[in-house]
């Protein structure tokens, strides 16, 4: 005997919270005929969930049926270096409270700062030329 998958039809994601115990995430949805329901993940899952989030959305609106990623408007960020290893970690405070920490394997923190500088001095001279 075979197990039938379910597929729910997740129209909303109506928000979440941590379990009284703090063992899973309780994101509360809605369905297509507008009952709510719950689906609870052990949060280390929810790393996974960002980057595959991200490729599903850039993957389907390649085909044509996604709506373009969102901008996040970035409250606070951070750059920290692991002394030990020579690592740069750079970090974003995102609302309502969530933090994205991002490794930047060599060479990527000089080629940012290389590329940083050169879009501040073209916005310099726009700048300038426009006054």
């Amino acid at each position: 005997m075979s197990d039938i998958p379910r597929d729910l039809n997740i129209t909303k994601i109506l928000g979440g919270r941590p379990s009284p115990d703090g063992s899973k995430v309780i994101l509360e949805v809605e369905d297509a005929n507008g009952a709510k329901l719950h689906l609870s993940v052990p949060p280390a899952q929810l790393v996974n969930c960002l980057p595959l989030f991200s490729k599903l959305a850039a993957d389907s609106q390649a085909i044509g049926g996604g709506t373009p990623n969102p901008v996040y408007e970035i409250t606070q960020w951070e750059l920290a270096t692991d002394r030990t290893r020579r690592e740069v970690f750079l970090s974003f405070s995102i609302p309502p409270g969530g933090r994205l920490t991002f490794h930047l394997p060599h060479p990527a923190p000089k080629d940012i700062h290389d590329t940083l500088g050169q879009m501040l001095k073209a916005q310099t001279q726009v700048t300038s030329a426009t006054h």
